[in-house]
């Protein structure tokens, strides 16, 4: 089956021009990126004595904790959206594919994590549709659930900025367009994934109901809250925030994911992630802070990653 995607791939669009083009985007937008986050943090360290930043080991530890919880949530997840297709395997194989699958995403070049799974499944014993039309529904539920949590905590960002965000926000019913996109998007989610269409593109379909789709995206917007809370704790191991901070760190790191997702031929999101976080901070967080902490985010994104890969090789 992948044989003849790829010779139908070939006969019908021009690859080697959409690759060059690819490619150019994904360089502009890398070193813009990064550019924007390596300003910013000169201008930061320059401005302020790392000497004198302390930092709550504890706070720290809990943050990555809640980072790996997350990671294990996340395949869990998967688990769900693999026995929708019909297949069946313990979770503990779920798992080690799940989470060995995850530092091969820093490679350069698009997909890397995608085909890494794909073969740790394949020599798992999961069909290749399954597999595919999984990994589809994992990453697009993703995007849309985080999306969705974002949406609902714009009222609360737009009241702490000024200008015509905020004039805006007031003039429009966004909690009820959050609700609305809560409970729309599932529906739209599972009839896609789970018609006709889907089993004759991917030969495999999602065999999902209505409440079971609503009940996974809800768990899947949990799971970006408890992010958001280890990343609040993250903020919180460098500097002073309170509580009423809370929603805005959450909608930071939950739209800085987001467009990490979006940014999909940057290995991990990397640079496009950091740079809307930085960008985001600014705007609560004083001026030693947004780039640093954007940058200890990645660093501690990647010792969860470790820690579950160190796990799972031995599951």
């Amino acid at each position: 089956m992948n044989a003849q995607w790829r010779r139908r791939l070939a006969a019908n669009v021009p690859t080697k021009p959409l690759t060059i083009v690819r490619d150019a985007v994904t360089g502009v937008v890398l070193l813009v990126s990064f550019y924007y986050v390596a300003r910013k943090l000169g201008e930061e360290i320059t401005s302020v004595s790392l000497s004198g930043m302390s930092v709550n080991w504890y706070l720290l530890a809990t943050s990555i904790a809640l980072a790996s919880l997350c990671l294990a949530i996340g395949g869990w997840e998967w688990s769900v959206l693999l026995c929708s297709t019909g297949e069946r395997l313990p979770l503990r194989k779920v798992m080690r594919v799940h989470m060995l699958s995850n530092p091969p995403k820093y490679i350069p070049g698009p997909g890397w994590q995608l085909l890494g799974k794909a073969y740790l499944s394949r020599q798992a014993g999961l069909s290749m549709p399954a597999t595919v039309l999984s990994m589809a529904a994992e990453l697009a539920i993703a995007a849309l659930s985080a999306s969705a949590l974002a949406l609902l905590l714009v009222p609360h960002v737009a009241s702490t900025l000024d200008g015509p965000i905020r004039g805006l926000a007031s003039h429009v019913s966004l909690p009820t367009i959050g609700v609305l996109y809560v409970l729309l998007v599932p529906l739209v989610f599972q009839r896609v994934l789970g018609s006709s269409l889907a089993q004759r593109v991917v030969h495999c379909k999602l065999h999902l109901t209505y409440p079971g789709a609503l009940g996974l995206f809800l768990a899947e917007m949990c799971t970006w809250s408890l992010s958001g809370v280890g990343f609040f704790l993250l903020v919180a191991s460098l500097c002073a925030v309170t509580i009423s901070q809370l929603p805005l760190l959450v909608f930071a790191s939950t739209v800085s994911v987001v467009a990490g997702l979006v940014a999909f031929s940057a290995p991990a999101g990397l640079g496009v992630r950091e740079g809307v976080m930085t960008f985001l901070l600014s705007l609560w967080l004083p001026g030693p802070y947004p780039a640093i902490v954007a940058v200890l985010s990645r660093a501690v994104l990647v010792v969860a990653e470790l820690l579950g890969f160190a796990v799972a090789s031995r599951l």
